[in-house]
C-alpha cells in the first residue's frame, strides 16, 4: 500500500452516471496503491551477488531536469552500494553532448552505460560503437531503435521495467497505464461529464503512447469527450504554449478538465492560461509526473489538482540492478517485475505535506536485500 495520508474517500459509490462506476473502481485502486491488474509494490527478484570494481557511465538527458537528476542519483547510489565506480555525464538536452558522453564512456573502457530519457535513434551511432566494444547498455524511459523503426537494431540490453511480482510490464505498457490513470481521474472528478482539453508534446515519442491511452479511456465514458488537443513542442514551453492554451480555452469555453504530457506543461504555460481564463474553480486540472513544484501547486490550490507520480530515483536503482544481472551473463526481460506501479495524488489522497512524493516501500533496503548486501 502507498503511504497515503487519506485513502478513506471512496470514489466507487459517487455516481450511477454511465461510465463512472468502472472508472471509480480503478481510481480507488490507484488511491490505495494497489495496482491490480498492473502489479503491486513488492521486493525485486533476487539478483546475483554484485562483482565489485565495475565501471559504469550514467548519461543523463539533462541534469537541470529534476526527474533526470533523480534517476542519476538513484543509479549512483546503487552503483556505489555494489562497489562500482560511477560517473555522471550531463547531456544538457543536446544531441551532440549526449553522443560525446557515450564516447567518453567508451574511451574510459567502462563496463556499462546507463541512458536516462534518451531514445536509441537519437544517439544510435555512439550506441553502436559502445555495443561493438562489448559495453552493456541499459536505459530508462527510453525507446530502443527497433521499437521506433521496423528492421532497426536493438541496442539497449535492458530498458527499465515496471510492475510487481508476476505483473511485470515494459515501458510502453507502463506509459499506457500512466495515461489511463490521468483520464480515469478526470472522468470521476467530473462525474462522467469530463470535457477535456488535452495537451500533447509532439516532439516526444513517449507522449503519443500516453495520449493514446487518454483518448481510449475517455471513450469508456459516454458523457465525456476530448474537446481539443493542443499540440506543442519543447521550444513552445513558456509564452508560446500559454498563447496556444488561451486560444483553446476561448474556443471551448465549456471545457472542465485537462490532461498533459508532463508537469512542465502546467508550470511553463498552461497554468498561466488557466489563471487568466477566470475559470480556475470550474476546471479539474490533472498534471503529469508529480514534480516538486507541481506538488506545491496542488497543496496551494493550483492551478493543478492531481498528478500520477513517477519514482525516478527508483528507476535509476532498477537500471543498475539490470546491469548487475547483465554482468553475470543473464538476459534481462524488459518486463521484469521491479515493484514500481501506479498511484494518483490529489489534495485528499497521497499528497505529502511537503517536498517530494516518496516511494511506499524502503527501496534501498529492498535492493540491498536482493543483492545480498548487508550492513
Amino acid at each position: 500500500n502507498s503511504s497515503s495520508s487519506n485513502t478513506s474517500t471512496s470514489s466507487s459509490s459517487s455516481s450511477s452516471t454511465p461510465g463512472v462506476a468502472q472508472n471509480a473502481a480503478i481510481l480507488d485502486q490507484l488511491y490505495a496503491g494497489k495496482y491490480t491488474p498492473w502489479g503491486e509494490f513488492s521486493n525485486p527478484p533476487p539478483s546475483p551477488k554484485p562483482q565489485p570494481g565495475k565501471k559504469v557511465w550514467i548519461v543523463s538527458l539533462a541534469q537541470s531536469l529534476t526527474a533526470s537528476a533523480a534517476a542519476a542519483s538513484g543509479a549512483t547510489w546503487a552503483a556505489h552500494a555494489m562497489g562500482w565506480q560511477a560517473t555522471v555525464c550531463d547531456g544538457k538536452g543536446d544531441t551532440n553532448t549526449m553522443l560525446n558522453c557515450i564516447r567518453q564512456g567508451i574511451a574510459a573502457k567502462v563496463n556499462g552505460i546507463f541512458m536516462i530519457y534518451i531514445d536509441c535513434p537519437t544517439v544510435k551511432a555512439a550506441l553502436q560503437q559502445a555495443h561493438a566494444a562489448g559495453i552493456k547498455l541499459v536505459a530508462d524511459e527510453s525507446y530502443d531503435c527497433n521499437q521506433i523503426s521496423a528492421g532497426a537494431p536493438s541496442l539497449y540490453d535492458y530498458v527499465v521495467s515496471y510492475g510487481g511480482q508476476g505483473h511485470g510490464m515494459d515501458f510502453p505498457t507502463f506509459l499506457y497505464h500512466w495515461g489511463q490513470a490521468q483520464a480515469v481521474w478526470d472522468i470521476v472528478k467530473n462525474n462522467g461529464h469530463a470535457h477535456v482539453i488535452d495537451f500533447l508534446e509532439t516532439d516526444a515519442r513517449t507522449d503519443f503512447d500516453v495520449d493514446r491511452a487518454i483518448h481510449k479511456q475517455i471513450a469508456t465514458c459516454p458523457g465525456c469527450s476530448i474537446v481539443d488537443t493542443v499540440d506543442f513542442t519543447a521550444p513552445d514551453l513558456g509564452p508560446a504554449l500559454q498563447q496556444k492554451a488561451q486560444e483553446a480555452f476561448l474556443t471551448h469555453p465549456d471545457f472542465n478538465a485537462t490532461t498533459v504530457s508532463n508537469d512542465g506543461t502546467i508550470t511553463s504555460g498552461a497554468g498561466a492560461a488557466i489563471r487568466a481564463s477566470g475559470r480556475r474553480s470550474q476546471i479539474h486540472i490533472m498534471g503529469g509526473e508529480c514534480e516538486p513544484p507541481n506538488l506545491q501547486l496542488i497543496r496551494s490550490g493550483g492551478p493543478q489538482d492531481a498528478c500520477v507520480p513517477l519514482l525516478t530515483s527508483w528507476e535509476g536503482i532498477a537500471a543498475m540492478d539490470g546491469l548487475n544481472r547483465l554482468f553475470h551473463g543473464a538476459k534481462v526481460s524488459n518486463s521484469m517485475p521491479t515493484g514500481m506501479g501506479l498511484t494518483v495524488i490529489d489534495k485528499e489522497h497521497n499528497l505529502p505535506p511537503s517536498g517530494v512524493y516518496a516511494s511506499p516501500i524502503n527501496v534501498h533496503a529492498a535492493y540491498l536485500k536482493a543483492w545480498g548486501i548487508t550492513g
